[in-house]
């Protein structure tokens, strides 16, 4: 098993630090929108009221934005360092609080980072309001196979809907951009802010190596909760 094979796993890595949740929504608040979102404008754009989260940069380019860095020193060290990454090799920290307006099925669609790497500053309600992944029919091996907007009908797209189960609100996790596509339930309300990690494009072989070995022991430690890509 190589992480490529792995759709959706927890992390077997520790929980984020303790955060003042009002603290962090208050600074999210303040600085939305940034001048970096707007490389991003194209997906808020093209889903319109689908889109459901008020994206929030704490680093972008390898450099901290707003001062996250000093408003949430552990946080941030958490965001490279809980998960094998250096300091040099990091690219973007993005937040992504869920509108208090959003309800019901989002869009289907796979991310742009082939390392996968996220966590939950908070997910209230996960149960209820689950992150929902389809199998690709083909087993790709290359990132950006899969164009959106996809439609529930895709033909690209295994017909099964998993669910993401959770070990904890605020665990880490692995999310496969090549052979999956994923979509947020938001079904009650609640407080869910997702943390996006990605690493500098020069690096990303080299993290994908070094992490290797934890993906693969975390999906066999919670073989309850990862879900494997397999033919329909």
């Amino acid at each position: 098993m190589e992480p490529i094979d792995i759709c959706y796993t927890p992390l077997d890595i520790p929980k984020r630090p303790n955060v003042d949740l009002s603290k962090f929504v208050h600074w999210c608040k303040q600085v939305y929108p940034q001048p970096c979102k707007e490389s991003h404008h194209h997906a808020e754009k093209t889903f319109n009221e689908q889109y459901t989260w008020d994206l929030v940069f704490a680093a972008s380019n390898g450099i901290w934005e707003n001062n996250f860095n000093i408003e949430f020193p552990d946080l941030a060290r958490y965001c490279y360092e809980g998960f094998g990454i250096k300091k040099h090799e990091l690219n973007t920290v993005v937040f992504l609080p869920v509108r208090e307006s959003a309800s019901g099925m989002g869009f289907w669609h796979n991310d742009s980072d082939p390392t996968g790497f996220r966590f939950y500053l908070e997910c209230e309600n996960h149960e209820q309001n689950p992150l929902l992944l389809r199998k690709t029919i083909e087993k790709h091996d290359t990132i950006n196979t899969i164009v959106v907007p996809l439609g529930g009908d895709d033909d690209r797209l295994q017909s099964q809907v998993f669910n993401c189960t959770m070990t904890d609100p605020h665990m880490s996790y692995y999310l496969n951009n090549f052979r999956a596509v994923h979509a947020p339930a938001i079904n009650v309300s609640g407080i869910r802010i997702a943390g996006f990690i990605t690493v500098k494009k020069v690096y990303q072989e080299l993290i994908r190596k070094r992490t290797r070995d934890m993906i693969v022991t975390s999906a066999t430690k919670f073989k309850d909760h990862a879900i494997l890509w397999s033919s329909e």
